[in-house]
């Protein structure tokens, strides 16, 4: 484990060749721009990490997020294209790797890394300010570390965080949120990442083998943002009653777990017996839910 530092609606340009050579084989497709609701252009900073490793040598790419507000959100992956074993190119995209975002700077939105690598600990930052930097380190085969930056995101004031992937071969592990440490390492039975992520865009595709994460599925894209809580377990609630508001469609059903990231736990009688709160709506859309749980497990 590492200690981690961490106006008008326009057609985003998908900026996705850099030179002859690259051109992203996993054809991002171009999407509607929606600018942030923030006014003020400022986001808090934040940082984001997590351990990738290429697995074979079909296309495959891992991916960070950063900046989600439900619309849009900094996306940035390292992709295996050629069928080398290791990843060759990198994409500073936004949406659901929809290609570059209007008025980026430093460069092009897809590219070829200034030497391949089959394993690194990617850090993705974002200084609040629309300077985003992506730092390979601790490489295999070894390397220098490898530093990209791009500017002119326009920040979006989001507080999702989380991972993406393509085809769910690339290996993801020690996922990271900066400050807090590693968030999920991911050691825990197979099966479905679990409680602690959230679907937020393609299918429901992400799970854990031999303690690592997958992601995507046969050519299909998924990203998930991290609702758990870094650093140690927290209370999970059964929902009991489950209340749509000014037209929210992805509230919690009936019986579904809810886990409550702002209640920390060592035991479940540590947790409160009945939980009543109102939840931003889970799809970034409109309106929220209200909910009323029971206790459940302290996780």
């Amino acid at each position: 484990m590492k200690t981690l530092i961490a106006t008008v609606v326009m057609l985003a340009a998908t900026t996705t060749v850099a030179d002859d050579r690259a051109v992203d084989l996993t054809y991002p497709v171009q999407s509607e721009y929606v600018p942030p609701n923030n006014p003020t252009g400022v986001s808090a900073a934040q940082a984001a990490s997590m351990s990738v490793e290429a697995i074979g040598a079909g296309l495959q790419y891992a991916a960070l997020f950063l900046d989600g507000d439900g619309g849009d959100q900094i996306y940035v992956k390292v992709q295996q294209q050629t069928g080398s074993g290791n990843f060759e190119y990198c994409g500073f995209y936004r949406g659901e790797g929809a290609g570059g975002w209007p008025g980026m700077t430093g460069g092009a939105a897809f590219f070829l890394l200034t030497a391949q690598v089959h394993s690194a600990d990617m850090l993705l930052e974002h200084d609040g300010a629309g300077n985003v930097k992506l730092t390979l380190s601790s490489i295999s085969p070894p390397g220098p570390d490898q530093v990209y930056e791009r500017g002119g995101w326009i920040p979006r004031n989001g507080e999702e965080i989380g991972i993406a992937g393509y085809t769910g071969i690339a290996a993801m592990d020690d996922f990271g949120i900066v400050t807090d440490g590693v968030c999920d390492d991911f050691e825990r039975p197979d099966g479905p990442l679990g409680d602690n992520w959230a679907l937020r865009g393609g299918g429901d595709t992400g799970v854990v083998r031999d303690g690592r994460a997958y992601v995507g599925l046969n050519r299909v894209r998924a990203r998930y943002t991290f609702v758990g809580r870094c650093g140690g377990p927290t209370c999970a609630y059964t929902v009991k009653k489950s209340k749509a508001k000014h037209g929210c469609e992805a509230c919690p059903s009936v019986g579904d777990e809810y886990v409550d990231a702002n209640s920390p736990c060592v035991q479940k009688r540590d947790c409160a017996r009945k939980l009543k709160t109102r939840l931003a709506c889970p799809d970034g859309g409109n309106g929220f839910c209200k909910v009323k749980a029971k206790k459940r497990r302290c996780q």
